[in-house]
């Protein structure tokens, strides 16, 4: 009885021991595995603090990576198109900025070339054929070459004549410019009317600075066009122009002025796109 007894004791302090004993070894496999998890903690910690530093720059598309890891790429690589995407856009509104001046440049450059062209083909032409009858869409331009007019059209003013298609239209007091039998054109006043024997409407001219009318009877088919308006100024250039010094001058404003708006062009043609931003 004893010794059953004995053994049955002994029994209960192997399984006790056994007990404590397993007891000690998941103690120290779940010490293990928490030392495991804050190893693991402090790692990822500091892989964190290594995992990406940023920095942006006063242009805002700059970025400096010092360290990355994947994830940390895929991080940068979005932030870098969007960011990206945002200067695309800047880039582009400062773009049409840069291409409305360059079409306004233009329009102002083909603007003043439809004003000044004219001037130059009007100079151009009366400077170089100062006799023949030049016809500006139903007007003649001429220089006035004697004192027969004064004080009313002075010597060397220039003078508009509009072509007269009316003949009903013309009355005494009207300056008119009429061709005489040595071809030249005379600048004169209606002073009378006088008709043919065969009914056709003549015209009597006299000089407003002359002591009596002309002698030549001026007949419609003759007339040049009637005085539109004076400039003084005008004939003046033109006189000047025609001169040997003139002609020099005048060649040189017109080389100057296509070299001008050569270069005007070049300039509003050569207007950089903008590039994107470093």
């Amino acid at each position: 009885m004893d010794k059953v007894v004995k053994t049955a004791n002994k029994n209960t302090k192997e399984k006790s021991e056994k007990t404590k004993t397993s007891q000690t070894l998941s103690s120290k496999k779940l010490k293990e595995k928490q030392v495991e998890k804050t190893e693991t903690k402090k790692a990822l910690t500091e892989n964190n603090k290594k995992q990406t530093i940023v920095t942006e720059s006063a242009t805002k598309s700059e970025l400096q990576t010092i360290e990355l890891n994947n994830a940390g790429k895929v991080v940068a690589s979005l932030k870098k198109q969007q960011i990206d995407s945002y200067d695309e856009l800047e880039n582009y509104k400062r773009l049409l900025k840069k291409r409305k001046k360059r079409l306004v440049a233009r329009l102002l450059i083909f603007m003043l070339l439809i004003i000044i062209a004219p001037i130059l083909l009007f100079f151009t032409t009366i400077i170089i054929d100062n006799k023949s009858r030049h016809d500006f869409f139903g007007y003649n331009f001429y220089i006035v070459a004697t004192d027969s007019m004064v004080p009313e059209i002075n010597v060397n003013d220039g003078i508009i004549l509009k072509n007269v298609t009316d003949i009903d239209s013309l009355k005494v007091g009207d300056d008119i410019g009429y061709v005489n039998d040595k071809g030249a054109v005379i600048i004169h006043r209606i002073n009378g009317i006088h008709y043919s024997p065969s009914g056709d409407k003549q015209f009597i001219t006299k000089g407003v600075n002359n002591a009596s009318a002309d002698q030549l009877i001026v007949e419609f088919e003759q007339v040049v066009g009637i005085k539109v308006k004076v400039l003084p100024t005008v004939g003046k250039m033109v006189v000047f122009f025609r001169s040997p010094g003139g002609i020099v001058l005048f060649v040189s404003m017109f080389i100057a002025t296509i070299v001008g708006f050569y270069i005007a062009f070049a300039k509003s043609e050569n207007i950089k796109y903008i590039e994107n931003v470093e």
